[in-house]
């Protein structure tokens, strides 16, 4: 059974960021994502707080488009992996996960606020679920096995949503839900929607890809503008991209 894991990184003070309207305080306590919370009183730490700019303008790696179908190419040969621990056998009709993995071992570190996304494992031409096998004739099922830890310099989280494979394709491929209830079954631990300052955690993303079987792959992460309240200061928009196939 593969399983992920979310921990302490460590506390990261008081710096606090206003994403989307959404305030999230950062205290020696984990916050929750999407609520808000109340620091300590102690004088601030050097770090300072910053918020997201909605005002931003979109590029095609920003924005989720429906993706059209192109033609199929040649496939990708997929590395095995050791496997470890017993696997439990799965139910009848349930999603077949997969038993081998390219193993990538490459990292996106973001000095700004000090974000390391590290990508382990990938794997290609999973089995879809059940009612939608038809799409398989245009789109393939990609997922990504990924550690996260999230900085401390600012309170920015990392986000599902800041992801993207780029194939080629007349759209960035956006992370889909599509396996999640398979995952979660299976016992594996699928990426949270976001990650707080300070915090660590291992787990999947599963993207649905255009076209199939793309003899070039990469993943992009696109770290948000960002404001930092207490000086003014605007951090610009990133997008840093780690080659994955081709």
């Amino acid at each position: 059974m593969i399983a992920g894991r979310t921990t302490a990184a460590q506390a990261c003070g008081l710096l606090v960021v206003v994403l989307f309207g959404g305030v999230v305080a950062c205290s020696n306590s984990s916050a929750t994502p999407g609520t808000a919370s109340v620091g300590s009183s102690a004088p601030a730490p050097s770090g300072t707080a910053a918020t997201s700019d909605p005002t931003s303008s979109a590029t095609a790696s920003d924005a989720a488009s429906p993706t059209p179908p192109a033609a199929t190419t040649t496939s990708t040969a997929l590395a095995t992996s050791t496997a470890t621990g017993e696997e439990a056998a799965p139910p009848p009709g349930a999603v077949a996960l997969p038993t081998e993995f390219v193993t990538v071992a490459k990292t996106i570190k973001d000095p700004t606020v000090g974000h390391t996304i590290t990508v382990t494992k990938l794997a290609r031409n999973v089995s879809w679920p059940e009612g939608q096998r038809a799409q398989s004739a245009a789109f393939e099922l990609v997922m990504i096995e990924m550690k996260w830890t999230a900085g401390t310099t600012y309170s920015a989280p990392i986000r599902t949503i800041d992801f993207a494979v780029i194939t080629g394709s007349a759209y960035p491929n956006r992370p889909d839900a599509i396996l999640d209830p398979a995952l979660v079954a299976a016992g594996w631990t699928k990426l949270p929607d976001q990650l707080t300052a300070g915090q660590e955690t291992t787990g999947w993303m599963v993207f649905k890809v255009d076209p199939k079987n793309a003899p070039t792959m990469r993943l992009e992460y696109t770290r948000p503008t960002l404001k930092v309240l207490d000086t003014n200061k605007t951090l610009a928009k990133k997008v840093y991209p780690l080659p994955l196939v081709g």
